[in-house]
């Protein structure tokens, strides 16, 4: 009896167990239906970060095209213009981080991994971002000494993009004065880091759990009025994840931020 019992047991369960193909069923609805949710929240959140600039583009454009008599002086129309061009060049960034996060919820991002050397990739960084941290923030911008042939398995064009948005964060929420650092070397066996660390305000520790996701702003007033959309450390991270490393963060308020990325080294004749 004792026996029978166990085989009606057996037999119930397998009965009433989902099998393969209902479980692969349900695992494709529930992804349809996140990907679902993914896409809702984006809408709405991509249509509240365009009022802004939207906004303030047609009201300078309005005041340019007023009658002659009325329309803003010269050093005015050029401040006008200014922040046209400045506004532009948000929405373009939009748009390009918008593509990124499509394509990786989509099929997933596609990668070249291959040998990228560190030293050129930081320096042209530096380089292309030091003028607008200049400019537009009256930040410094540096790079550190990189070792010589140190290099990442990663893609370049990812990687640097990576870096750029790193950078660009940095600035926006580093004040008048500060000094952004960008930097690379070698981490235990195998392993390469890139760093990016600021003098800027710093996060809180209630904040840091969330500085990776979508939107997230840990000031909302004083993000949007330098720039940021709160996508570029999202699609940092999906970037850094989808080449095999990771990405970190520390932070004192007050002090400063450090992000910190870990990638796979490549070893001078490896494949």
């Amino acid at each position: 009896m004792n026996l029978l019992g166990r085989l009606w047991g057996q037999v119930a369960v397998a009965m009433l167990s989902p099998g393969a193909e209902e479980r692969r069923l349900w695992e494709a609805q529930r992804r349809a239906a996140a990907a679902d949710r993914s896409r809702r929240e984006l809408i709405l959140n991509v249509s509240h970060e365009l009022r802004t600039p939207v906004a303030s583009i047609q009201a300078h454009v309005d005041s340019l095209l007023m009658p002659p008599g009325e329309r803003p002086d010269e050093a005015e129309t050029r401040r006008y213009l200014e922040v046209t061009a400045s506004e532009t060049r948000r929405l373009a960034a939009l748009v390009d981080d918008l593509l990124t996060l499509a394509r990786s919820d989509a099929d997933g991002i596609e990668l070249e991994r291959r040998p990228v050397e560190l030293r050129p990739l930081v320096e042209s960084v530096a380089a292309a971002l030091a003028p607008l941290a200049r400019r537009e923030r009256r930040v410094a911008l540096v790079a550190q000494p990189v070792p010589p042939g140190l290099r990442a398995l990663a893609d370049p064009r990812r990687l640097t993009q990576v870096l750029q948005n790193l950078a660009r964060n940095a600035i926006m929420h580093t004040r008048e004065g500060g000094a952004v650092s960008v930097e690379a070397g070698e981490e235990g066996a195998g392993w390469v880091y890139l760093a990016v660390s600021d003098t800027g305000v710093g996060i809180a520790p209630e904040d840091l759990p969330r500085v990776f996701d979508r939107f997230y702003r840990t000031d909302e007033s004083r993000t949007r009025d330098s720039g940021g959309f709160g996508l570029g450390l999202s699609i940092a991270r999906e970037l850094v994840d989808a080449m095999g490393g990771t990405i970190g963060v520390s932070s004192e308020v007050g002090l400063g931020t450090t992000f910190r990325v870990r990638l796979p080294r490549h070893a001078a004749g490896g494949e």
